[in-house]
């Protein structure tokens, strides 16, 4: 008799994919230059990943933690 629990039972849940904005959709968020957006990256304010194809793409938790960040910063008066 086989007394293990099914496989399923045991499987971590699955992961949601990452969501990511170009740099251009970060550029327009923002409403900065891209050069801007591109030493954001290259800090590390902005995690990135890259395409098949060398493209960039940002994060998209990274960018609204930064967009709500601001977003307090100019309610806040500072």
């Amino acid at each position: 008799m086989n007394t293990q629990h099914p496989q399923h039972a045991t499987d971590p849940a699955p992961q949601p994919s990452p969501r990511f904005y170009t740099p251009a959709e970060v550029r327009d968020i923002f409403r900065i230059s891209q050069s801007t957006v591109r030493r954001w990256t290259d800090t590390g304010h902005i995690r990135t990943a890259r395409t098949v194809g060398g493209h960039r793409r940002l994060y998209a938790d990274d960018v609204d933690a930064l967009l709500h960040s601001e977003e307090s910063a100019q309610a806040g008066g500072g």
